[in-house]
C-alpha cells in the first residue's frame, strides 16, 4: 500500500508539472491537488501504523509514549482526509467558480440573420403595402402581416433599428404626407384630408407631428413646395 501510494504520489506531481496541464483548467488543476494531499495523509498514516506495529511487537506494550505519539498521527492523518474534502468542495459535489458574464441584447441581435431578414421585410412591406395609411395599424397588425410572434417585432425595432414602432411608422406617414403636399393630383385636397389619408385620427395630433418632423406647419410646406 506505501510502495503504491508512493508510485501514485510521483505520478501526479509529474503530471500536474506537464506544459498542458499546468495551462489547463483550476478544475483538473485542483483534482490533481487534492490526489497528492491525499496520497500524502495516506503514507503519513500508512508509515505511523507501521511504526506502531513494529514498535508493538519490538516492546509488547501497548500504552507507551511512542505508541500514543504514532496512534496520534495515524488519527490526525485519517481525519484530514476527511476534512480535505473541505478545502476541495469541487471533488465532493463538482462544485466549481463559474464567471458568468452577463448577455449583452445588442450583441445577441445585432447581425442575427434571422432579425436582418425581418428588418428586410418589415421596409418592404411598408413599402409595398403602405398599411402606415391605416388609423389603427398596430406592432401586433404588422407580426400577423409577416406570420411572426409579436415579440420578435418588437426585439427588431429595439435592438435592429434602435427605434420603437410607432416612431417607424410616423416616419413614413411624414414622407408619404411630403409626396402629397407636393402631387399636383392632390393638390385639391385640403391639408387636414391628407391627413387623414395618411392615418392621423385628428388635425392637432397631424400637424405637431408633421411640425416636429419637418420644422414647418403642413401649409407651410405646401406652398414652399408648389
Amino acid at each position: 500500500m506505501l510502495g503504491y501510494a508512493l508510485y501514485n504520489l510521483f505520478t501526479f506531481r509529474n503530471f500536474y508539472y506537464e506544459k498542458d496541464i499546468a495551462n489547463s483548467d483550476n478544475d483538473r488543476k485542483r483534482s490533481i491537488q487534492w490526489l497528492v494531499l491525499f496520497h500524502i495523509l495516506v503514507i503519513i498514516t500508512t508509515v505511523s501504523y507501521v511504526f506502531y506495529i513494529i514498535n508493538l511487537f519490538s516492546t509488547g506494550e501497548f500504552f507507551t509514549m511512542a505508541n500514543s505519539v504514532l496512534l496520534g498521527i495515524a488519527a490526525f492523518g485519517i481525519c484530514l482526509m476527511g476534512l480535505s474534502l473541505m478545502f476541495f468542495p469541487s471533488i465532493l459535489y463538482g462544485i466549481s467558480k463559474v464567471s458568468y458574464k452577463p448577455i449583452d441584447p445588442d450583441e445577441l441581435y445585432t447581425n442575427n440573420p434571422f432579425y436582418d431578414e425581418l428588418k428586410n421585410r418589415i421596409d418592404t412591406y411598408f413599402v409595398e403595402k403602405e398599411p402606415f395609411l391605416k388609423k389603427n395599424f398596430s406592432r401586433v397588425d404588422l407580426a400577423k402581416a409577416l406570420k411572426v410572434p409579436s415579440h420578435q417585432v418588437t426585439f427588431c425595432f429595439k435592438y435592429i433599428y434602435q427605434s420603437s414602432f410607432p416612431a417607424y411608422k410616423l416616419g413614413y406617414r411624414i414622407d408619404w404626407i411630403k409626396n402629397a403636399l407636393k402631387n399636383p393630383e392632390m393638390k385639391n385636397l385640403s391639408i387636414e384630408e391628407i391627413g387623414k389619408k395618411a392615418g392621423f385620427a385628428s388635425k392637432s395630433s397631424f400637424f405637431v407631428s408633421f411640425k416636429s418632423q419637418t420644422g414647418m406647419t403642413p401649409s407651410e410646406y405646401r406652398d414652399n413646395n408648389s
